[in-house]
């Protein structure tokens, strides 16, 4: 048998499949998240999945495929999240994209804007923003907030498309995708802008401080760690010369006009 790993609608799923390319089963994952390896031998019917999820510390699940069965083996100390859940909402972009986004909070919580909301982006560089665990967010939502991840174009969510969707003189999608969410979050109840903060890191750092400055009446508060601020010589410095391709250059006629106009420290 095969056992494929695969990414859909941004989360993962497990299948078998037969010599012969039929499709047998579906192997159980405990929720939203995401397999981070998968092991197995021939000579073994068990296969072992590393899977973690927004609110599920790294697990490991031993499934048998001759009997179908699976037994996961936390890790020690693993948090009680049960008290919390992680819905997917989609959103449209400016251009009428559909993109989708994670949303974790407190079972039962109450759509009356009063949370404090953080929305974390990357949205570059071919890097999905799975719902794999992540201890800052948990414990965000300890101390009371809401917990956001925008899966913005520029990443490989979606495949290729999604990331050249926002490359060279398309960036400003990923801007787009990024003040999109932050609409819906505010529209459909969860926050207001001065209760929400964006966060974001090195390329994300450029996602946030960019909707920063295009949209400073929709937040509240930016994190953004080691950001890509100067966009106009990013390639000058550190490996930007290596992502010319991603983010063209300034004496390229047909993308000057686009990092001019989202530079951070431009505008």
């Amino acid at each position: 048998r095969l056992v494929v790993h695969a990414i859909e609608n941004v989360s993962s799923v497990v299948r078998t499949y037969g010599a012969d390319g039929t499709r047998l089963s579906d192997i159980p994952l405990p929720g939203t998240g995401v397999v981070q390896a998968l092991l197995g031998d021939a000579d073994s019917p068990r296969v072992a999945l590393l899977y973690s999820g927004l609110l599920q510390s790294p697990v490991m699940l031993q499934h048998d495929l001759a009997k179908g069965t699976s037994r996961a083996h936390p890790a020690t100390g693993a948090p009680d999240l049960s008290s919390f859940e992680t819905r997917q909402e989609w959103f449209t972009s400016r251009d009428g994209t559909r993109v989708p986004m994670f949303v974790v909070a407190r079972r039962g919580a109450p759509r009356d804007g009063r949370h404090a909301v953080i929305l974390f982006g990357y949205g570059a560089s071919g890097s999905s923003v799975l719902p794999s665990f992540r201890e800052d967010a948990v414990a965000w939502l300890q101390m009371g907030g809401v917990y956001a991840l925008a899966n913005v174009r520029g990443g490989n969510e979606f495949g290729n498309a999604w990331y050249r969707a926002a490359t060279r003189e398309r960036k400003q999608a990923s801007f787009d995708d990024m003040i999109a969410a932050a609409e819906h979050l505010v529209a459909t109840g969860w926050t207001v802008p001065r209760r929400l903060a964006l966060m974001g890191a090195s390329n994300g750092g450029l996602l946030v401080t960019a909707t920063m400055v295009q949209r400073p009446e929709l937040f509240g508060a930016v994190l953004a760690d080691v950001p890509v601020t100067d966009a106009m010589r990013r390639h000058l410095a550190g490996n930007g010369l290596q992502a010319a391709e991603q983010w063209g250059m300034p004496q390229d006629a047909d993308v000057f006009p686009a990092l001019r106009a989202y530079s951070p420290l431009h505008n």
